[in-house]
């Protein structure tokens, strides 16, 4: 017998990744995860543990969208601006 992965149901939207991680093409054809902050790889969907909030952000940090939707995260303080949440 073949065994067939599930799939989400037909016009289903996968969840979201969670933040950080990014989905990639294997050059065999296979997907797979990556975080680009902390260099993990995954060859499965990394999901956020039930209930999970993301840890707040350090002080003078806030979160914003790109025009392109993207978050982003600025200090106003000091004018930085990252991709990549701070800790």
């Amino acid at each position: 017998t073949k065994w067939t992965r599930p799939t989400a149901a037909p016009g289903a939207a996968p969840t979201p990744l969670p933040e950080g991680w990014k989905e990639a093409k294997a050059p065999d054809g296979r997907t797979y995860y990556y975080h680009a902050a902390t260099k993990e790889t995954k060859w499965t969907r990394p999901t956020a543990a039930p209930g999970a909030a993301p840890t707040p952000l350090p002080e003078g940090w806030k979160e914003a969208k790109a025009p392109d939707g993207r978050t982003y995260y600025y200090h106003a303080a000091t004018k930085e601006t990252k991709w990549t949440r701070p800790t």
